[in-house]
């Protein structure tokens, strides 16, 4: 069975991914630990507490096939990201990744686009950026 390690900022928005990560765990794959942003030892989702992150992300990235990140704010080394297997997928909050960094609904309103969206692609060496796997976009303004 491929291992699964998880970045994840825990956010409200967040809840359904990791509830539904959670229920998978051992049909799927095997979550092998949620990472926390913050001081957190483990990550806390509507009363369920996740396996307690005792791994960094240097032995998430020798232990797992795959590696999700949720809202991961670090910025992770190239040497990482090419060390793991399947690869580093990425939910970034930007449509077809047109805006970087944090904040992207901010820069979407504020240049007045017709759309915003979310991107899942594969993390490379340059900051959200990498092969997408799938979009999706709803409008701004009507």
């Amino acid at each position: 069975m491929k291992k699964l390690g998880v970045l994840v900022i825990c956010r409200d928005y967040f809840v359904p991914y990791v509830s539904w990560l959670t229920e998978q765990d051992g049909k799927l794959f095997d979550v092998v630990s949620y990472v926390d942003n913050g001081d957190n030892t483990y990550v806390n989702v509507d009363g369920y507490n996740a396996k307690r992150n005792t791994k960094t992300l240097e032995q998430l990235a020798t232990e797992c096939d795959l590696i999700l990140s949720l809202g991961y704010w670090k910025i992770i080394s190239s040497e990482i990201i090419s060390s793991v297997p399947f690869g580093i997928v990425n939910l970034h909050h930007s449509y077809a990744l047109q805006y970087r960094g944090r904040h992207c609904a901010s820069w979407a309103i504020i240049g007045e686009g017709p759309t915003h969206g979310s991107t899942l692609h594969y993390m490379s060496a340059k900051l959200d950026d990498g092969p997408i796997i799938a979009t999706k976009s709803v409008p701004i303004f009507d």
